[in-house]
């Protein structure tokens, strides 16, 4: 386990520190449950010292919330437990409305002390701190937060075994709650996601669409419209696998970022192998596809769609055994 802390000092920061790790709304206050599947989410925009720390970060590392109080006080109003991270500037826009706080952390735990914590005054420590190191370096930066020899706690469990002792609300803990972790909304049985080498086609066919549905419907929240054309008619929208749902694993079949949204010309013409994607998003066309049906078929080598890190290697599979170079 490793500690970090997040100066949320600002408006702005203040903003997204209610809505998205709190609330766990967006800035047009839209439900973000079903995105981010239950968790509070946290955006850090790139720069030298945040992308050092963020690439130290991984499941189970605490994270810190600090703020200044009505008398200036520098306080830990509570910390979050993280689940993963990912880099996404698409969905930095849904939750903020700001492409730069691409760098996501997602919380599936918070806990608010009930009197913040307070550590400093115009950057001068309190005298008497109780434990001496209940302390950290630096108030601006987000950082990771060092325990040092000389502290009476040595162990970053400890620590948090002290703060957690303190009087608290844990806001949630999704980890506690059945299946919360995959939840998609009360009505849907996630025994649809999973394969049985017993069922008949007919039975396999119908997970899937339903399956899809789901996705789709997630999706739908994010993307708002076919990736490549723009058609915004729900109805018209698939939910359309990289890597084809009877090729996918369980949970790869349940990841958004094997899916991509398009219309139903685009899915077919993706589907069947007929157009790709390198890596930066450019669209690859197939060779069977002549100029005329290039018109009719509404493509063109302009075209350029938004990957993140993560769909990458499901490109690179259907590059590889769907594309028809």
């Amino acid at each position: 386990m490793k500690i970090f802390y997040i100066p949320i000092t600002n408006k702005e920061s203040i903003r997204n520190y209610e809505n998205t790790v709190k609330k766990r709304i967006n800035f047009k206050k839209e439900n973000i449950l079903e995105v981010t599947d239950n968790c509070g989410v946290w955006g850090f925009k790139n720069g030298e010292s945040n992308e050092r720390n963020y690439d130290l970060i991984s499941k189970d590392d605490i994270v810190f919330f600090r703020i200044n109080d009505n008398e200036k006080y520098q306080c830990f109003d509570g910390f979050g437990r993280v689940l993963k991270k990912e880099k996404n500037s698409e969905l930095a826009n849904f939750f903020w409305n700001d492409l730069s706080y691409e760098n996501l952390i997602y919380i599936d735990k918070v806990v608010i002390f009930e009197k913040p914590f307070r550590l400093a005054k115009n950057n001068k420590k309190i005298e008497g701190l109780k434990y001496k190191n209940i302390w950290h370096d630096g108030y601006n930066m987000f950082r990771e937060w060092k325990l040092k020899e000389d502290d009476l706690i040595k162990k970053p469990e400890d620590l948090i075994e002290y703060f957690f002792s303190l009087n608290n609300t844990v806001i949630y803990d999704i980890r506690n709650k059945e299946n919360n972790l995959y939840e998609i909304n009360e009505d849907v049985d996630l025994s649809l996601f999973n394969t049985n080498t017993k069922e008949t086609e007919i039975e396999v066919l119908t997970k899937a669409r339903r399956g899809q549905a789901v996705l789709k419907e997630k999706l739908y929240k994010i993307k708002k419209k076919c990736e490549l054309c723009g058609i915004s008619k729900k109805e018209l929208l698939i939910a359309s696998h990289i890597k084809p749902w009877s090729e996918s694993t369980d949970k790869e079949k349940l990841d958004l970022n094997n899916v991509f949204l398009f219309c139903p010309n685009h899915d077919q013409l993706f589907d069947k192998g007929f157009i790709s994607f390198d890596d930066d998003g450019k669209i690859l066309i197939s060779k069977e596809i002549d100029e005329q049906n290039k018109i009719f078929s509404n493509i063109n080598f302009k075209m350029k769609i938004k990957i993140n890190d993560e769909q990458k290697k499901y490109l690179e599979y259907h590059r590889k055994e769907i594309f028809k170079k």
